[in-house]
């Protein structure tokens, strides 16, 4: 994310109410609700090393990933999507096995 001096004024610095995970998308949609735009450009690539840090903490990156889903979508949203994930990856082992 680039976000200018301007737009950090005026919308905030990232939230501190999780540790990791989701300050992104929070910080979007604050974005949006203040009527800023939010540009994608397609054409820049930035290699993300998906898991690195999380396969360093020993298992506490999956609380503090259920904790900012918990706060960022809600227990609702966040207990449908979690038995979504269950489900799928369950239904994937067996057709795995078959």
């Amino acid at each position: 994310m680039f976000l200018s001096k301007r737009t950090i004024v005026k919308i905030g610095k990232f939230t501190e109410k999780v540790f990791i995970y989701y300050e992104d998308m929070d910080y979007c949609r604050r974005l949006r609700q203040a009527g800023m735009k939010i540009i994608f450009h397609p054409g820049i690539t930035i290699v993300h090393e998906h898991g690195q840090s999380s396969a360093k903490s020993g298992g506490a990156a999956q609380k503090y990933h259920a904790a900012a889903s918990l706060w960022y979508n809600g227990p609702l949203k966040h207990y449908l999507l979690w038995f979504i994930t269950w489900t799928s990856q369950k239904i994937s082992k067996i057709f795995r096995v078959i």
